[in-house]
């Protein structure tokens, strides 16, 4: 029987959605590194083979998560105020995913770009001005709305971006798990607090 061209694509929509699932949880476990494509191919239940059919290279699959991540930032800012779009950011970025159910493609970037597996992240999404513009915007947003002090709002962002991205190195070069104290550190720096 000839499959028709919609289940063709359904099928390869399904296919190619197993691998990116399967690759960002090896990936965010076991490290960008350290994942082979075959390690990739047995938890997404396909041959390795398959992968290349969809994938060029273990790069390609990584650069294949920018939907992810416009994902997650339009899911971030959606949220009820600056502080809760704050804080669902750092808690997805830098805590592990027992904790958050979610793998976070732009803590693996960072890693990849730290360790020399990915020669320009900016190639994936805007990693050098993402504190100033994507953080500094929340930051923006949470000065006006009275939670969070006065001050530069992009170079607040900026801040808080390095210190996700120390947070992230010491993560994989450790293999250190971070805790919510560890959010709520980072939040303080930005919060505003009353005078007594």
């Amino acid at each position: 029987m000839v499959m028709s061209i919609k289940n063709r694509k359904k099928i390869a929509n399904q296919r190619r959605k197993a691998i990116l699932t399967a690759a960002i949880a090896e990936f965010d476990d076991h490290g960008f590194e350290n994942t082979k494509i075959t390690d990739i191919a047995k938890a997404a239940g396909v041959s390795a083979g398959l992968i290349y059919h969809y994938f060029g290279s273990k790069v390609d699959i990584l650069k294949s998560y920018g939907s992810m991540i416009t994902d997650c930032q339009n899911y971030v800012l959606g949220l009820a105020t600056p502080l809760d779009s704050l804080k669902t950011f750092l808690r997805r970025v830098l805590l592990p995913y027992k904790k958050t159910k979610y793998h976070s493609p732009i803590r693996i970037i960072i890693s990849c770009y730290a360790n020399g597996s990915l020669e320009n992240a900016d190639d994936i999404f805007p990693f050098t001005d993402y504190g100033k513009n994507f953080l500094g915007g929340i930051i923006m947003k949470g000065q006006a709305a009275g939670q969070f002090r006065n001050g530069d709002a992009a170079m607040m962002g900026d801040v808080i971006w390095h210190t996700v991205i120390g947070y992230i190195i010491q993560r994989y070069n450790y293999h250190q798990q971070f805790s919510e104290n560890v959010v709520d550190a980072i939040l303080d720096t930005v919060m505003k607090h009353e005078s007594p």
